[in-house]
């Protein structure tokens, strides 16, 4: 190294140490800005929230109706007897519990990990249901929302004004829940009557509006019927008939209606119990062919519900004989007639209702040369 470039080595070592402390002040601006806006679009976000998410940028949200996604469950006449007698309290401990937590989510998560159409939040129960109530009684129902996303969100609760229902605590207010953590709202009922109410919950995040059904189930008719009906063997083309009695155990005046499917029936189709009263219901079965046979016998209230009641059948030949199969006439002289005897033996234990009719036509040719026309091809001559 020459002294040129001994001499400006001092100046390169300035202008080194100059560029360092530069840089120093950059990254130092640079993590002042970026602390003072996240702030910032954490403010704007949550301004964004208090506004009903509704800001420029935000995505729309998507509306769901929570219910139970499974398919409606057949009730028999004792299953929708003792849905009916459970209380408040017991139907809510019935309701499906929130899984519990193997693996804490991780909470550093910046992006929902959740589905567009998968919600983010689970309630529990899915739909609040108050039974047997009393007017003027406080009930209380705590529902239970978990965050199932792997990122915060911020949830508001809302329930619309109503004489009847009430949210505890602030309504229309935010809460930041967790990702795996939950939340709990409690709503209290207070009945003016014993009827039916009908109400609903809205939970709203900023990427969708839950609604969860709030449903007061008053007085109800409850009709007391076989759960199944099996008529075992029976005759064929034959109507075999059981008689039921149907009672009105419930605390409501019921109107049904009462329907099947063929070979099976059902009378009377209609009708109205007081409470306490009962009446005679005839279900029949008349197979026209061997086989086994099932249907189900819907009971139909006025206030919505369905039970089904299932109905089994077999149709088989019974043991009903001609002594002979063939009857052969003697001779005899023109202008007189001849008389044979058949007899029929009847060893079921079913009346045989029969009647003779004559096979085919009586004349042999015309009806050889119908069962040719028959078989002759359209068209041709």
């Amino acid at each position: 190294m020459n002294q040129g470039e001994v001499a400006s080595c001092p100046s390169l070592l300035k202008d080194a140490t100059a560029w360092g402390q530069q840089c120093i002040l950059w990254n130092w601006s640079l993590d002042v800005q970026s602390s003072i806006a996240a702030p910032c679009r954490r403010a704007k976000t949550f301004s964004r929230m208090a506004s009903g998410f509704q800001g420029r940028g935000a995505e729309p949200r998507t509306r769901l109706l929570f219910r139970e996604r499974e398919k409606p469950l057949t009730l028999t006449p004792s299953a929708f007897q003792e849905e009916m007698s459970l209380t408040t309290k017991q139907r809510l401990a019935r309701a499906k519990k929130l899984p519990p937590i193997v693996q804490p989510l991780a909470c550093h998560d910046k992006v929902s990990a959740a589905e567009p159409k998968q919600s983010v939040l689970q309630p529990c129960p899915a739909e609040v249901v108050f039974q047997k109530y009393r007017p003027g009684e406080v009930c209380e129902v705590p529902v239970i929302l978990r965050n199932m996303d792997k990122v915060s969100h911020l949830v508001k609760v809302t329930l619309e004004s109503s004489p009847y229902f009430q949210l505890v605590g602030p309504n229309d207010a935010y809460g930041k829940v967790p990702p795996g953590l939950s939340r709990t709202v409690r709503i209290l009922f207070t009945p003016g009557q014993n009827k039916d109410y009908f109400h609903r919950l809205v939970c709203v995040t900023e990427r969708e509006e839950l609604i969860v059904p709030i449903r007061a189930i008053g007085a109800r008719a409850i009709l007391q019927f076989p759960d199944q009906l099996d008529f075992s063997q029976c005759a064929v083309k034959y109507i075999t008939q059981k008689t039921v009695l149907l009672r009105n155990a419930g605390h409501q005046e019921a109107h049904f209606q009462l329907s099947t499917q063929s070979p099976f029936s059902v009378t009377p189709a209609t009708g109205t119990l007081g409470i306490g009263d009962s009446v005679q219901v005839t279900v029949g079965f008349l197979p026209m062919w061997t086989g086994d046979y099932s249907a189900s016998l819907v009971m139909h209230y006025d206030t919505g519900e369905d039970t089904h009641t299932s109905l089994h059948g077999r149709a088989v030949d019974v043991d009903i004989t001609l002594d002979r199969n063939t009857v052969a006439a003697a001779k005899t002289y023109i202008t007189l007639s001849h008389r044979a005897t058949v007899l029929i033996h009847n060893r079921s234990d079913v009346t045989a209702c029969f009647q003779w009719k004559a096979l085919g036509p009586q004349d042999p040719e015309k009806h050889l040369k119908l069962r040719w026309v028959c078989k002759m091809p359209k068209g041709s001559n």
